[in-house]
């Protein structure tokens, strides 16, 4: 993904417009990490940067904040201390970083800060499921990390009340509900293998679903992105059909994440 000069990591860069299903709450909205950003008054709801030069109507927008790492490009990177780092995201160029280490809330205080100095009163929270990775590198601290998370996830919410919305985070999800409005989920349909994304087995899919009709279930706002190339307008309709037809608000792009 391409990065942003001054947030922590990014998620997508990307257009997300509509759908024409009754089963889906929202007809329009966008995911949109540029340095400048008009919010058009026919979209229900915007997610971007808080460093963003932005025209429109900021009641709108859902304001980037990562749960669990730091990009290498974020304006904090160069002052925040090395030892808290867990591991290296070639990917993305960013850390997993240990949460409960005080140097992170304080840094998530400074984004905080600096969400409502610009007038956003919503968040978009990036990275939840590093929390699983987080375990799997220190299971002795597991029940730290979650509850470290959750203490951070409702101290946001506590500062900006409007809304939250979380990028996948199901192992957090059951101790965060009543506090998030809604869920996105990365890589649905498709999964990375090696260098390419091929559709997900049905063991997954039953998974994945299971999950979705517990959002569902909680009233919760379902987005959902994938990541592929060549597909026809058929194949494209067909998922499109299957995602609106479970609640879910979807769109493909490809890994560049250019339209």
């Amino acid at each position: 993904m391409k990065h942003l000069k001054y947030l922590i990591q990014p998620l997508i860069l990307l257009m997300i417009l509509g759908c024409d299903t009754q089963e889906v709450k929202y007809n329009k909205f966008s995911i949109d990490y540029s340095e400048k950003i008009f919010i058009p008054s026919d979209i229900d709801f915007i997610i971007l940067s808080p460093y963003a030069k932005v025209r429109g109507n900021r009641d709108k927008a859902y304001a980037y904040i990562s749960l669990t790492e730091l990009s290498k490009s974020s304006i904090n990177f160069k002052d925040f201390p090395k030892d808290v780092f867990m591991q290296y995201n070639k990917t993305w160029s960013s850390f997993l970083v240990d949460i409960s280490h005080p140097a992170w809330q304080k840094l998530i205080d400074q984004e905080i800060a600096w969400i409502k100095k610009q007038g956003f009163n919503k968040v978009f929270i990036d990275t939840v499921d590093g929390i699983e990775t987080l375990c799997q590198l220190n299971n002795d601290n597991c029940e730290l990390y979650k509850q470290k998370a959750k203490q951070i996830l409702q101290h946001i919410k506590a500062k900006l009340p409007e809304g939250m919305i979380i990028n996948r985070g199901f192992t957090l999800y059951p101790h965060i509900k009543d506090i998030v409005d809604g869920v996105l989920i990365e890589s649905y349909f498709f999964g990375k293998q090696g260098n390419k994304f091929v559709r997900r087995n049905q063991s997954d899919m039953d998974w994945l679903n299971a999950w979705v009709q517990r959002f569902n279930n909680d009233k919760q706002m379902i987005l959902a992105i994938d990541y592929a190339e060549n597909l026809s307008l058929t194949e494209r309709k067909e998922l499109q059909k299957i995602a609106n037809e479970t609640g879910i608000l979807w769109k493909l792009t490809n890994e560049a994440l250019y339209w």
